[in-house]
């Protein structure tokens, strides 16, 4: 439906850590929470992201809004990491909000990585000036409070956006001045 709280109060007895495989939330707000006293782990390998270099993503935000609170992320990175990966992507008006976490990068070798990845646009889209709240929003799409990030890794990466025209005047039908 619209997203929604997935609270984790304790595992399973035997269960240390949840392991994460790469997800994609598209349009939806959702607030991962573990218990405020111990936290829950959540272990996220990089040799079972995709081989593609465009989606080596663990956890993709497209116009969607992610919460995690009390959360410790461990990300195991393999020896043959060479192509470059992110823990978070955002995407359009996607947000994340992190309070309390931990992420550690563990890792022998300095792999070419970040923990969020976002592309950088020079003007707001048409629907996001057509939607007065979120125009006054785009500069705070990422927060951490709280939070301790360990590893050898970026913590922003932002990408250069390639704007389009969308408009495109031909010799014949130039406009005069």
């Amino acid at each position: 439906p619209d997203g929604g709280v997935v609270e984790i109060l304790q595992l399973n007895e035997g269960g240390s850590a949840i392991e994460l495989l790469p997800v994609r939330i598209s349009g939806k707000s959702v607030t991962v929470r573990g218990p405020a006293q111990s936290g829950i782990k959540i272990r996220l390998a990089t040799d079972r992201l995709p081989s593609l270099p465009s989606g080596r993503d663990f956890i993709s935000l497209s116009d969607a809004s992610l919460t995690l609170q009390n959360v410790h992320l461990n990300v195991t990175a393999a020896q043959s990491a060479s192509a470059p990966w992110s823990l978070f992507r955002l995407e359009g008006l996607g947000r994340l909000k992190c309070r309390g976490i931990s992420v550690t990068i563990d890792s022998d070798i300095q792999t070419p990585a970040s923990i969020v990845r976002t592309s950088r646009r020079a003007f707001p889209t048409v629907a996001e000036m057509a939607n007065s709240e979120s125009t006054t929003e785009i500069g705070r799409r990422i927060e951490f409070e709280d939070s301790i990030l360990r590893g050898g890794t970026d913590v922003f990466l932002c990408e250069a956006a390639v704007d389009l025209s969308l408009i495109h005047i031909s010799e014949p039908t130039r406009p005069r001045l």
